[in-house]
């Protein structure tokens, strides 16, 4: 069994490979605020698949091997074919707020979104920070939806200029 750590190394190697030989485009500077992803791997929702959430209704870490660049980001998932649909339709598959967790950008701030704490409303994806935020967020989904909707452009534009947080 191999260790997080171990999983780490060999997830951040493969996509150094896949950079190297071209097969990726380098996520771009000015997608960093966009999209949450990890600085150190370029990968977004931590590796996991966005596909799996709709589809097997549960979080799936994303392989290596089966990756693709949407965003400024890598995208990982399970299968080629969860692969193959995000790329006919990556919009569709992408959490809202870049995955950022969006009980912060309700309240008008950022925050990284846990791929473990998640929710589908209205056929779209919603990370929150963690099974705690998740449990505040989920006593008033459409109400908090609202006045993230309406925050996101502003803090969107803001995060955009900023360097990305480690």
């Amino acid at each position: 069994m191999m260790t997080l750590r171990a999983r780490g190394r060999l997830v951040r190697l493969a996509t150094m490979i896949w950079l190297l030989a071209g097969l990726l485009p380098s996520p771009p500077a000015e997608a960093n605020g966009v999209i949450d992803i990890a600085p150190a791997t370029g990968l977004a929702i931590a590796g996991y698949d966005p596909v799996a959430y709709f589809t097997d209704h549960q979080a799936i870490p994303g392989k290596p091997e089966f990756a693709a660049s949407f965003g400024g980001a890598i995208w990982q998932f399970a299968s080629a074919e969860h692969r193959a649909a995000f790329q006919q339709a990556p919009e569709r598959y992408v959490p809202q707020y870049g995955g950022h967790c969006a009980w912060a950008v309700a309240e008008g701030y950022s925050a990284h979104g846990d791929p473990k704490s998640w929710h589908i409303a209205g056929d779209k994806l919603y990370l929150t920070f963690s099974p705690s935020v998740q449990a505040h967020w989920l006593q008033g989904v459409a109400g908090y939806i609202e006045k993230a909707d309406a925050k996101w452009q502003g803090l969107r534009a803001k995060l955009a200029s900023q360097p990305p947080r480690p």
